[in-house]
């Protein structure tokens, strides 16, 4: 959870793999990040991400990954500028109000 001025103002989800999934235990995918539009320009989404990363290296996790729609544009460069690379596009990864949106993997070694 990211907070500012004692409020709650944004989360980053980080989900382990379960215990069956043993060809992946060691890596964790970020399955949801946002920072409320009042609190951004702060450093909490970078916060967030560098925490994260610390909980999954103390987890030993080597691989953090993710997905984000191509609309993300602050999102997208935000985790490139965190050394996350992009490595496949989903063409048909979402519909917004009729549209196709395009989805984007990344991956980040830590």
């Amino acid at each position: 959870v990211g907070r500012l001025n004692n409020a709650i103002a944004g989360a980053l989800q980080l989900g382990l793999q379960s215990p069956n999934n043993e060809a992946q235990k060691d890596i964790a995918t970020i399955t949801s990040h946002f920072v409320a539009p009042w609190a951004r320009g702060y450093g909490l989404a970078k916060n967030m991400i560098d925490h994260a990363e610390a909980i999954a290296k103390e987890n030993s996790i080597f691989c953090v990954q993710l997905d984000i729609r191509e609309t993300q544009e602050a999102a997208i460069q935000l985790f490139k500028s965190k050394g996350y690379e992009q490595w496949g596009t989903n063409p048909s990864y979402a519909q917004i109000e009729g549209n196709i949106i395009k989805g984007l993997y990344f991956y980040k070694n830590i």
